[in-house]
């Protein structure tokens, strides 16, 4: 039986870009990714069509069903009211960049807290999601889901109580996860092809060890905590859950800055809480470098949702660090000169 990833998918090589595959390929492996590895790594069939993983690996991929869906929800539920959802975004594009942008998207919708050192020096983080499980989980989802299941995409909900990452497919070998011990479930791959890759890239190991990840990670941040709280992972014939609980959910710390603890050459003082740090600066950076930049690059630079690449524009627009001019199509940005956030930069 052929493996679906390694069938044809009907669109020529030529016709597509992979420049986020080489890049990523050679930032990981030091090695460029020449046209005989398309082939070699079964993206391209031998009369250069693109096999379906291949497809699913170029820039702008066109399996439409690849996409990932995320949501900041309201409560702990997903009708908790009138506003029920705080951010949302649908994500497209190769598989690479899927991962970045849904990570980027759990990364601006959680929050870290602290407290501070037993020895009274300095404090201690504590993320609400082990970024390990997280990583794991989404990869997971990309890699293993059931693309012959059209009409359902990956799904990320973030409650405030538990993070949710659905894929369509249960297990390849038809089994129930919430019946097997998940530290010892066998290593059974429903897209081969698009695994490799992943291995290749270091993104995932060939012994299958992903929920064993998941698990350790929780473990690890559960202990530090003197908590027991660990994910839960089911199941059906045509749908795979992992759910991650929030191990801040109910605990009295301290709110980290958003630029967690992250030196900036930025002054913070005008700039709302959500927006001050990191994000911010590389925003201002980059219309910097590129006065015509587009949200989709500022998304790229910066790993956010489109939602909260908006979020930092207003902010940086009310406080009067940039003005956009010109139409919305065809403008361009501006820093103004003279503000106390671009000083020194």
């Amino acid at each position: 039986m052929t493996d679906w990833d390694s069938l044809s998918s009907g669109h020529k090589r030529t016709t597509f870009a992979f420049e986020t595959l080489r890049a990523e390929y050679f930032a990981r492996t030091s090695l460029e990714f020449t046209d005989g590895d398309f082939e070699s790594f079964g993206l391209v069939t031998p009369d250069g069509t693109l096999t379906n993983a291949g497809a699913l690996l170029a820039d702008k991929s066109p399996i439409r069903h690849s996409r990932v869906f995320c949501t900041r929800w309201n409560g702990l539920t997903k009708s908790n009211g009138t506003m029920e959802a705080l951010d949302d975004d649908e994500f497209s594009g190769g598989l690479l960049s899927l991962l970045e942008l849904a990570k980027g998207f759990v990364r601006t919708n959680t929050r870290t807290k602290w407290r501070k050192s037993d020895k009274g020096e300095g404090r201690i983080n504590y993320p609400e999601y082990p970024s390990r499980a997280v990583e794991e989980a989404i990869t997971n989802a990309l890699i293993h889901r059931d693309y012959l299941i059209t009409g359902s995409e990956v799904h990320i909900d973030i409650f405030d109580d538990r993070l949710e990452v659905f894929s369509p497919g249960g297990m390849p070998s038809g089994a129930v996860v919430q019946n097997l011990d998940t530290r010892h479930v066998p290593s059974q791959r429903r897209n081969p092809v698009i695994a490799d890759i992943f291995q290749r890239l270091d993104l995932m190991e060939r012994r299958g060890s992903g929920f064993g990840k998941i698990l350790d990670s929780y473990a690890f941040e559960a202990e530090k905590r003197g908590i027991a709280l660990s994910p839960s992972f089911s199941s059906s014939a045509s749908e795979f859950y992992v759910i991650l609980p929030n191990l801040n959910y109910g605990r009295n710390l301290s709110v980290a800055d958003s630029a967690d603890s992250m030196d900036s050459e930025m002054p913070q003082s005008n700039l709302p809480p959500n927006v001050q740090g990191r994000h911010a600066k590389v925003i201002v950076r980059a219309i910097k470098a590129d006065a015509s930049i587009t949200i989709l690059e500022m998304r790229r630079k910066t790993k956010l949702s489109q939602s909260g690449v908006y979020k930092v524009l207003t902010a940086l627009k009310n406080a009067n660090i940039i003005r956009h001019v010109g139409p919305d199509k065809g403008g361009h940005w501006e820093v103004i000169a003279n503000t106390d956030e671009t000083r020194g930069e």
